[in-house]
């Protein structure tokens, strides 16, 4: 479905589950039509700041790190534990949009900050990247904070300054491909033999942890001890963020949502 950019700036996304209905885009452009948003999110009508996505790829390296970061006493939702993690935010260089920030060497699409293919922490839309893990088979779980610790505005402003402004745009972050190996070895774990936090050099779920430590979500640590697997473990441990919902097939009508105007 192809929407004209004048009535894409005034979509809203109505929700009538009260109802048993489906999520819904109204467009404003065109009177009340109504069309069905294909994988919508239950329960939900926008991405929120801190959600995170937990992908789960179908290659050969995705089975690796897998393999590496799973736990005999993870719980059964995580014995296969995610190969790759991003969080959402939202960015005022892209007219406050949310977008998924993440660290990674496998991506085909440029980077919407720096404008080019990144090996490190960039700025993606979120649609794009779900349709990356789906379309090849694989699936991504939706992990939101639960309500008590949803941000506030200032806890969303920062985590957008130190995600977009200091990890992506100024610092540049490069991919830390010897600590995500480090992390995913668990003989380094036992023995505690991490390497020293380093912000201008992070794996995926080192990123996010380093950002949730610095509003307070995660105890003060260092963010290279978590692997994908780890991290999300220790928010569901600690009671911080609930699993609400998993993408298994693309988007087929991609839609960009806006973060509610209270946030």
């Amino acid at each position: 479905m192809n929407v004209p950019a004048s009535a894409r700036q005034e979509d809203t996304v109505d929700s009538d589950l009260a109802a048993g209905g489906e999520a819904r885009l109204i467009l404003s452009g065109r009177g009340n039509v109504t069309t069905p948003i294909p994988n919508a999110l239950p329960l939900v009508n926008a991405w929120q700041p801190g959600d995170v996505l937990a992908c789960h790829g179908r290659d050969l390296t995705s089975a690796v790190i897998r393999s590496g970061t799973r736990w005999p006493l993870d719980p059964w939702s995580l014995w296969k534990p995610p190969s790759h993690v991003g969080i959402i935010t939202r960015s005022q260089r892209l007219e406050g949009q949310p977008v998924l920030v993440e660290s990674t060497t496998l991506n085909r699409h440029p980077c919407l900050i720096r404008g080019t293919i990144c090996q490190g922490a960039q700025v993606q839309h979120i649609h794009e990247r779900i349709d990356d893990y789906t379309a090849a088979g694989g699936s991504v779980d939706v992990y939101r904070l639960v309500g008590i610790h949803a941000l506030d505005a200032r806890e969303a402003a920062r985590l957008e300054f130190d995600l977009v402004e200091s990890f992506v745009h100024k610092f540049q972050a490069t991919y830390d491909m010897r600590g995500a190996l480090i992390s995913a070895a668990k003989t380094y774990h036992l023995l505690n033999w991490m390497p020293k936090a380093d912000q201008q050099h992070l794996f995926c779920s080192e990123l996010i942890a380093a950002a949730l430590m610095r509003i307070g979500l995660l105890n003060q640590a260092n963010p290279a001890w978590y692997n994908p697997g780890r991290l999300i473990h220790e928010l569901l441990r600690l009671g911080k963020y609930e699993r609400i919902h998993t993408f298994t097939a693309p988007l087929s009508d991609p839609i960009t949502l806006r973060f509610p105007a209270s946030v």
